[in-house]
């Protein structure tokens, strides 16, 4: 059996598979994540945030988010600059969380690989892209997806602090990152907070 093992062929798989499988894992966990935009389908607090950002200007969106909503601005400034730039349509507003969703994803694949090897990484793109509770928010056309990659940028950040490893960039991302995702969402506030 160890010869087995040891001609060229499995020895190719086998580095082939250590070196590149967790990237197309990443691959089919995002393609599978975009391929569900393409509906027309929106719930209730996905219209909210549709009508938020339709005909008015930046100052009409802090208003009406004032009167007819209570969570923080950022997320519907980032809805609207897509929105300007690629077209009012629900797959771009849905484009909008899979953008950070992609972001946290590709930072997992170059960034905490490196840090906590294949395994770890694996199971958080596992969860990330497709448990029940993930899959909903990486689409909904809602902020969770953006509070999901600034806190992961300020918990990333936060730990190589802790290591006693940071750079002054470190300090930078973590304060940054956690003033943003306060800006996005009360959950980001509070997480934000702890991790600052």
């Amino acid at each position: 059996m160890q010869n087995f093992v040891q001609c060229k062929p499995i020895k190719f798989i086998n580095t082939f598979f250590e070196k590149y499988a967790i990237y197309f894992f990443a691959l089919a966990i995002i393609t599978l994540n975009y391929s569900l935009a393409f509906d027309n389908v929106m719930w209730g607090d996905e219209a909210f945030s549709g009508v938020v950002i339709r005909d008015t200007d930046l100052h009409g969106i802090f208003e009406r988010i004032y009167f007819w909503d209570s969570h923080p601005p950022l997320y519907y400034y980032w809805l609207r600059l897509l929105a300007d730039i690629f077209g009012y349509s629900i797959p771009v507003y849905h484009f909008s969380a899979l953008i950070p969703f992609t972001a946290g994803i590709l930072m997992a694949v170059f960034i905490f690989r490196k840090k906590f090897g294949l395994i770890p990484t694996a199971f958080f793109i596992t969860i990330s892209g497709l448990s029940g509770v993930c899959a909903e928010y990486n689409l909904e056309i809602r902020m969770y997806a953006l509070v999901f990659a600034e806190l992961l940028i300020c918990s990333y950040s936060a730990y190589r602090i802790s290591e006693n490893n940071a750079r002054i960039y470190h300090w930078i991302l973590l304060t940054s990152f956690g003033v943003l995702a306060a800006y996005t969402h009360y959950f980001g506030l509070v997480s934000g907070s702890i991790l600052l």
